[in-house]
This record gives C-alpha cells, sequence and structure tokens, in this order.
C-alpha cells in the first residue's frame, strides 16, 4: 500500500524525517506554535534541530521549517528541548539545551549547556554570549552530561526564572531554579525539587503549570525500576503548591500521566478560553527504532488534551475541537453481549472517536470485555477491562509482523468508576490511523499506544465474558 496512506490526519507529524519531544508550545497572535525535536536528514534520531508549525485549531498544522540546526560548538550535538518566551520588550526568545557529546558515535553523554536565541525571520538566531546557563552554576555533584530541558516563564514580580532539570551524583534527580532580570543574564537560585522516591534517576522535561488552584510540574522519569522495561520512562505529574516569594515546591502527591505505552515529554499552553492544552511524543523512547518497514518520516506528537482537575483528580479529555471535525454518526443503545464477539453497523474505520458506555449484567457477571481495532483477519490491537481485578490492558502483540519489545502493558487502577462492579465505565476510544488514545471513566486515566497495522484493517469488534449492556456512539473523523 502507499505509505502515505498511514500519515495520521489529525496528529501532528514532521513533513520528513525524525520527531519527538514537543519544544516551545506556545500561543501567539491566534496561532498555536509548536517546535519539536527534528532530524530532517533521517527518519532516525540524529543531532536535533528545533522543527516549526503553526496551527489555529490544535489539529491541522502548517510546517515552516526548521527554525533551528545544530551548527555551533556548544549544539553540535543537538539543539535539545527547551521553551519559548515572549520578552518584556516584545521580543520572542527560546531558551534551549546545547548538547555536546564526548565520542562520534554520540553513545557517550558529554556537556549540557543552556542556551538562548531571538525570533528572527523564520528562525532563530544564536545569542552571541551562548551559553548563558552551565553545570558550574549549579550545586557540586551535578552531572554536566544531565542538566537539560530548561522550562521559562516570567513571574508576577516581573523577574524571569527557568527550572532545569539534573541529576546529582549524590542526590538523585533534581529540578534547579535560575533566575534573571533580563531574560538572559542568569543566576543559580535554589534547588526547587529532589528526592521523589520512585521516580527514577533523572528526570526530563519539566513544566511548572497553575492549574485550577493547584501547581503541577509534568516531568518525564528515566529509569523507574529498571528491571521493569515498560515502566522505566513515562510522564508524571508532581502536584502541589509552588510559592514564587520563597521560590519553593511542596510535593503534595504524583500521578502517572498516561498508563498505556506511547506517551513522553508533554509540554503544555494555555488556549485562549483558558483551558490548559497538553500535547506529548507518542512514542515509548525505548521502542522507537522498532519499525515494520522504512519510510520518508517517524513519529508523531500526541492528541491535544485538555487537563483539568475535577473532584480533587487530575483528568484529561480529548481537546474539545476535534468534535468540529465529527461527521457520519453511528450509535447503538443497550446492545447486550453475552460470551460472544460482535461488530455493529457503521462501526468501524482507522479515524474514530468512539465511546463504550459499559454496565455490568445483574446475572452471569462480566469477567472481561474486549474492544479489537484495526482488526482483518491476521491483525488486531486489542483493549481489555477485567471489572473483578480493577484491570485494563492494552495488547499490541499481533498489530503486525515485527511488533516491539514491548506489547502488552497491564495496570490496576482504583476509583470509583472502576472499582464499583455495578456502576457504569464510560470509555472513550480515539483513533488516528495507526494510534489509539484511551480515556477511561471521566479523565481520570488514558492509555496510549501506537501500532502499524495496513489501513485497509478497519473492523472495529467488542467482546465478552460474562454479560454486559453497553451503548455506542461512534464518529468519523473528517480531514478538514
Amino acid at each position: 500500500m502507499n505509505k502515505k496512506d498511514r500519515r495520521p490526519i489529525f496528529h501532528l507529524t514532521p513533513p520528513k524525517g525524525w520527531i519527538n519531544d514537543p519544544n516551545g508550545f506556545s500561543l501567539r497572535d491566534g496561532e498555536y506554535h509548536m517546535y519539536y525535536q527534528h532530524n530532517p536528514k533521517s527518519s532516525y534520531w540524529g543531532p536535533p534541530y528545533w522543527g516549526h508549525a503553526v496551527s489555529r485549531d490544535l489539529l491541522t498544522w502548517e510546517h515552516l521549517g526548521d527554525a533551528m540546526a545544530p551548527d555551533e560548538k556548544y549544539d553540535r550535538g543537538g539543539c535539545f528541548s527547551g521553551q519559548t518566551i515572549s520578552l518584556h520588550d516584545g521580543r520572542v526568545m527560546a531558551m534551549y539545551t546545547g548538547n555536546v557529546f564526548q565520542d562520534e558515535d554520540m553513545k557517550k553523554p558529554g556537556t549540557q549547556t543552556q542556551c538562548i536565541a531571538f525570533e528572527g525571520e523564520g528562525t532563530f538566531e544564536k545569542y552571541q554570549g551562548n551559553p548563558v546557563i552551565d553545570a558550574d552554576s549549579a550545586p557540586a555533584g551535578t552531572d554536566k552530561g544531565q542538566f537539560r530541558d530548561p522550562d521559562i516563564w516570567q513571574g508576577t514580580d516581573g523577574v524571569y526564572r527557568s527550572i532545569i532539570a539534573c541529576r546529582n551524583e549524590k542526590r538523585g534527580p533534581q529540578l534547579l531554579m535560575y533566575k534573571s532580570l533580563d531574560g538572559v543574564k542568569w543566576e543559580f537560585s535554589k534547588v526547587l525539587l529532589e528526592g521523589v522516591p520512585g521516580t527514577g534517576w533523572m528526570w526530563e522535561c519539566p513544566d511548572l503549570i497553575r492549574l485550577e488552584g493547584r501547581d503541577v510540574i509534568l516531568i518525564s522519569s528515566i529509569g523507574g525500576d529498571e528491571r521493569d522495561i515498560e515502566n522505566a520512562k513515562r510522564s508524571l505529574a508532581f502536584i502541589g503548591r509552588y510559592r514564587q516569594e520563597s521560590e519553593s515546591f511542596t510535593l503534595e502527591r504524583v500521578k502517572r500521566l498516561d498508563k498505556g505505552i506511547d506517551f513522553y515529554a508533554p509540554q503544555s499552553v494555555i488556549a485562549p478560553d483558558g483551558r490548559r492544552i497538553i500535547i506529548g511524543w507518542m512514542q515509548h523512547p525505548d521502542t522507537a527504532n522498532d519499525r515494520d518497514d522504512e519510510r520518508e518520516y517517524f513519529g508523531q506528537l500526541s492528541l491535544p488534551r485538555e487537563l483539568y482537575i475535577k473532584e480533587g483528580k487530575l483528568r484529561q479529555r480529548p481537546a474539545g475541537e476535534l468534535e468540529d471535525r465529527w461527521c457520519e454518526k453511528a450509535e447503538h443503545t443497550g446492545v447486550e453481549i453475552t460470551d460472544e464477539s460482535m461488530t455493529l453497523e457503521g462501526v468501524s474505520g482507522r479515524e474514530v472517536d468512539m465511546t463504550v458506555s459499559l454496565r455490568p449484567g445483574a446475572i452471569n457477571p462480566l469477567e472481561e470485555f474486549q474492544i479489537a481495532w484495526a482488526k482483518d483477519e491476521k491483525y488486531e490491537t486489542v483493549f481489555s477491562y477485567r471489572p473483578k481485578e480493577s484491570k485494563f490492558i492494552i495488547d499490541r502483540s499481533r498489530s503486525c509482523e515485527d511488533h516491539t519489545k514491548i506489547d502488552r502493558r497491564e495496570v490496576v487502577l482504583t476509583g470509583d468508576h472502576i472499582v464499583g462492579k455495578s456502576k457504569e465505565i464510560k470509555l472513550r476510544l480515539i483513533l488516528d490511523r495507526n494510534s489509539a488514545e484511551i480515556f477511561i471513566g471521566d479523565g481520570e486515566e488514558v492509555m496510549t499506544v501506537t501500532f502499524y497495522t495496513r489501513c485497509e484493517a478497519e473492523s472495529i469488534e467488542f467482546r465478552s465474558k460474562g454479560k454486559a449492556i453497553m451503548d455506542v456512539a461512534k464518529y468519523r473523523i473528517k480531514e478538514k
């Protein structure tokens, strides 16, 4: 088949080459700007450029070319992740990590420093005084090769602040606070956060946000339990209280942002109506080179998601803009399914937004419910729900011939919508050709997975062990 047929229609992909972390996600003059880690020379990772795309609806992106290239001695190993900010004088500034490797094979971490650049005519012009922050300014023991991904903002006191992720040889992962009066000259302030058990040996891509009266730091973690490859890299939310006056953060709880396989390094922006939107890299870092074929591009960013708090819990839902693309509704209510497999009229496809409301039957209790999609006589990807165990499973082991080393993710989730065996559970499945994002309950949990089944496989099948009653509402998502 034509490989272009598999390019998603509402997830951001590069015109060609490789894509990973979102960078500089921002809103200016009614347009969303997304910069992203990009290798324009290959569909595999290489010293990253900053690609640049803009959108008015978060779903349709216009590419503007590369905004930065790794062409200086301090960033020849890559223009790594960072943020953008509009300064007090109106200039747009990018703050990013300049990376240098110790070896030509790019396997030995070398030195990472923080650099700045100012927006010009379509590209960023790098500051002649780069780098503006190096690890020599940090506390003793800071690893110069694990010192990266600055977040940047201007406080209500007019002071610019930046959080930089690092690893300290004695104290483990840390978030360091720096501050500046002009955005150019920076000084170390303090260690903002460290010592969170079970969150790995390094944090990446911090993003400090204010959300409905709470403060949240989004981070991505390397190495939770190294014996468990499925959980070794994941994105987390540190929920607590940030106080500008003391430059302190009091951690209250930690939540995993996505309990599927393919979601990492999210960044956020505030929409004009006040919604907090996050987009992540839709890939697991350890499976990014597991391919079914060669192609002109590889990778994509996630669906834009609204991050919000309800009943004290951090939740996510697909951005409302997706509903503007709905067409061809198929609806079925009160469908009984008992120890069988079934398809429903009008419920199929690979560009789909589908909600399933599921109620266990009064007799013959439901043991397992499954949705299989991208299904034909040979392939399928399966989502399972086992109410007695409060367990949810994604299984892509039969999604293509050459599947990845991470094929399955099982999670046990708690909450009223899961534990209450007689209660209804709501599932929302978003398909975009070679990806699925599943929102569980009222957005309390999300599971994301990519797969490489040929696009002709469009069947969606429902299965049960025991009895359930389901309502299904499915829309096709149209291209704009």
